[in-house]
């Protein structure tokens, strides 16, 4: 069998594409809009400020969070070298609420 480089170059544009195409395909963010659906009031006052709760989001919710954000991380095209994964930080979680409370709106 006998390969020209018009042979080459053309199976070698077809594994560049095959590999190129899914970092242009938007991820599909049903599972975020979900998720921020339950957030939102059927009446549309959403956005009124509320006295906040001890937790603005539920455990399972900030997992969720996590997890999503994770998997789309990690489809980023080039591939990261060193692409760690993201947990909770209590302690960034205390710092942020501190600065939100410090706000003046």
């Amino acid at each position: 069998m006998k390969c020209t480089a018009r042979e080459w170059l053309r199976v070698t544009t077809v594994l560049f594409m095959a590999r190129a195409i899914p970092a242009m395909v938007v991820p599909n963010a049903t599972l975020l809009e979900k998720l921020l659906e339950k957030y939102m009031d059927e009446d549309g006052e959403w956005w009124i400020a509320k006295q906040r709760g001890k937790r603005a989001i539920t455990d399972n919710d900030m997992q969720s969070i996590l997890d999503l954000h994770n998997k789309l991380r990690s489809q980023v095209y080039p591939t990261a070298s060193n692409m760690e994964y993201m947990t909770w930080d209590v302690e960034l979680e205390r710092s942020a609420e501190s600065w939100a409370e410090s706000c003046l709106w």
